[in-house]
């Protein structure tokens, strides 16, 4: 696997918490309307390719979040991880 899941999950709890559900025992749930990490995960459509094409394309709706190669991977690891729990 491409990425350190582990790492992921921390630069999603610090970076994406604030508008989308990343883990399970996040403190608030946002209610933005975001797709919480959970339902990424269990979409067989966010193939790992999809989710890094998601990651690179701006969104009106996203801030513009610019992540290193070494970030993208790792938080693509972590919602792997998440589906392959599931």
């Amino acid at each position: 696997m491409i990425g350190n899941p582990r790492a992921g999950e921390e630069l999603a709890r610090e970076v994406c918490a604030e508008c989308h559900w990343v883990v399970e025992d996040q403190f608030v749930i946002p209610e933005t309307g975001a797709p919480s990490f959970f339902q990424i995960a269990d979409n067989p459509g966010y193939t790992p390719i999809a989710i890094r094409v998601f990651l690179r394309t701006p969104h009106r709706t996203m801030p513009d979040l610019i992540l290193t190669q070494d970030e993208t991977d790792d938080v693509i690891a972590y919602i792997v991880e998440l589906r392959d729990k599931r």
